[in-house]
């Protein structure tokens, strides 16, 4: 009995909207000389109603993508009129990290006149072209540390965005669709209503 009744439940604007189209026929057959009154009252109330369910349902899933509301983008729409707002300057300033950065190695050649001295500066030439390879390799190794890093910590920031959005989504399909099914139904009604009365 009690899963029938949660079935029954999720079903709820189904069963919301029987129950206002039966208070409705309730007051004609309670009232039948003012029925076209009561016809005209529901149905303005009806269409209202709706529209106003279906406007906060809009505004729910606004708040819950976008952290946003229906008023927040409205007030600054306003906000924004030429009339009344002044125009921004905006400065922008370039880090001197940002730059680019460019080195050079000065390197300073000795004439040397016997070949004891000559192979004396090849090898020191040759040791100072190691250890600036190693300089560049040890340099190499720091930035391709860095980016890993740096991406990983992307890809884990961009997957619990995915997991936050996945969520939201599920909420707002889950909680939204409902009312905004039994806004657009009284809605619907209340039309029928002033139409046909």
């Amino acid at each position: 009995m009690r899963r029938f009744y949660h079935w029954c439940r999720r079903a709820w604007p189904l069963w919301a909207s029987l129950m206002v189209i039966a208070a409705h026929l309730a007051v004609v057959n309670t009232f039948p000389q003012q029925s076209k009154e009561i016809n005209g009252g529901f149905s303005i109330a009806m269409q209202v109603l709706g529209g106003l369910l279906v406007l906060y349902s809009i505004d729910s899933t606004l708040g819950l993508m976008r952290e946003e509301s229906i008023f927040r983008i409205i007030s600054k729409w306003l906000q924004d009129c030429p009339l009344w707002s002044k125009s921004k300057a905006v400065n922008v300033s370039v880090s001197s990290a940002a730059s680019a950065m460019a080195s050079f190695n000065a390197r300073v050649k000795t004439v040397a006149s016997s070949l004891p001295d000559r192979v004396t500066e090849l090898e020191r030439q040759v040791e100072e072209a190691y250890r600036e390879m190693d300089r560049k390799n040890q340099a190499l190794k720091e930035l391709i540390s860095e980016a890993k890093g740096q991406l990983s910590t992307r890809i884990g920031g961009a997957e619990s965005a995915i997991r936050s959005v996945e969520k939201k989504l599920d909420t707002t399909m889950l909680s939204g669709i409902k009312q905004q099914i039994f806004g657009v139904v009284i809605a619907i009604y209340g039309a029928g209503l002033g139409y046909f009365s």
